[in-house]
Order: structure tokens, then sequence, then C-alpha cells
């Protein structure tokens, strides 16, 4: 699954374990992020940071990796579980937060719009839904079948419009944000799972693997996707 890579946004880190720098360094880079491995000077940039840093003490705008189970809204405890970073990331970037961890992805799928089979490209890919391009306008709340290839399996799923851009783009297609129609917690696990592996996958080949283990191992994850990593 190839990766695009949006517009960048701006953080800090103050992380003294130089593995853990390196590894969150690259996640965030995944993110869209760009990113500064030192301390800010200024104290309302926002700024990733270890629980009790001395060097950014007075920063306004931080986010803490903990050593507790009981964390508030601008803390992330460890192990770290990734849609929580993702979750407390986001919402200094996107009002509403979104929830889903989201992938920006450039992969083809098959569609049926009104009874007719037609080719698509999903931009954009969480859990819940997608970011697609279509080739004809539809409605908001119009429901249809799209397949979804995996890697473990291919998934048919129904799509339901939840937004649609009414001008098209420069090919004649249509940008338009879907939700998937009583999606399986089963299906919703592997679309995670997925997302996960693919992010985590594209951060081992950047690295070295001795930087990529000392990371990995402050995650929380399955032995399942431990063992594909």
């Amino acid at each position: 699954m190839k990766i695009n890579r949006g517009s960048e946004k701006k953080i800090s880190l103050c992380i003294q374990n130089e593995g853990l720098s390196l590894f969150l360094t690259a996640l965030l880079r995944e993110w869209g992020f760009c990113v500064n491995p030192t301390c800010p000077e200024h104290p309302d940039e926002l700024l990733l940071a270890e629980e009790n840093c001395s060097h950014c003490a007075a920063h306004r705008k931080r986010i803490d990796l903990i050593n507790s189970a009981y964390f508030d809204s601008d803390q992330v405890n460890r192990p770290i579980a990734i849609e929580q970073l993702w979750r407390v990331l986001e919402k200094h970037y996107h009002l509403p937060p979104r929830h889903h961890l989201r992938l920006s992805v450039d992969l083809p799928i098959g569609m049926e719009i009104r009874g007719q089979e037609q080719p698509g490209r999903l931009t954009n890919l969480s859990p819940a839904g997608a970011r697609l391009s279509l080739p004809r306008e539809l409605a908001s709340g119009e429901l249809f079948p799209i397949v979804l290839p995996l890697a473990q399996r291919t998934l048919q799923l129904t799509a339901k419009i939840i937004y649609i851009n009414t001008f098209p783009d420069r090919d004649n297609r249509y940008d338009a944000g879907i939700l998937f129609e009583r999606i399986s917690s089963e299906d919703k696990a592997l679309l995670r799972g997925t997302i996960t592996l693919t992010v985590f996958s594209s951060i081992r080949q950047q690295l070295p693997r001795w930087a990529f283990e000392v990371g990995i191992n402050q995650f929380d994850l399955s032995p399942e996707l431990r063992q594909q990593l």
C-alpha cells in the first residue's frame, strides 16, 4: 500500500532516549508533521515531551508521555497506544478532532454506482471510513458497495457518502468522504491493524534496526502485529 504524505504541521520533541526520539520523529513525519527534534524556544509551539522533562517545564503547549495508567487530555501513557497518540495530536490541528487513525494512500478499488461497475481510488483510509475519488457526483447519504483489496483478504463493504465536492477536479472526478455502513468489528479491527502495520513498516525501512526496536517496544501492540514487524 503506497503512502501519500500531506501538508506539514509543526511539532518539537524533547525525548532523551535517542532511539525513541528517532522513532517518534519518523512516525510524526509519516503523519505530515515538520519535526524539530529539540525543545522549542517559543512556549506556544506544540511540544511532545517525556514526563517531568526539566528542559521544558514551563512550556505551555505540550503533550507528555507518562508512565501511569491515569492521564488527562494532554497526556499519553506508556506503553503508547498509537490511536491515543493520534487523537491527542489531532485536537491541535483538526476541529472537530478525528478519533480514528488515518492513513493517506493511493489505492485503486472497485465500486458499483447505481448499478454500474466503476473504478475508484482511495486517497485516505481509516477503520471507520475513507476519502475517495469518484467518476460522478453522488448525493449525500447515498449508499453503494465497494471492494477493498487488503493483503490479508478482500473486504466487501458498503459506503455511505457523508460529503462530496460538487466541483470535479481536472480529471473530471469528484472528491468524496464516506463512512463504512454497518461495518463489522472484525473488519474494523482488520483495517486498524492494516493501517498500523503499514505505518510501522514504513518507519522500519527508514531507521537503523536498533532504533526501530527501541521505539517499537514503547508501543502497545498485539503479539500478532508485533510478530509481523
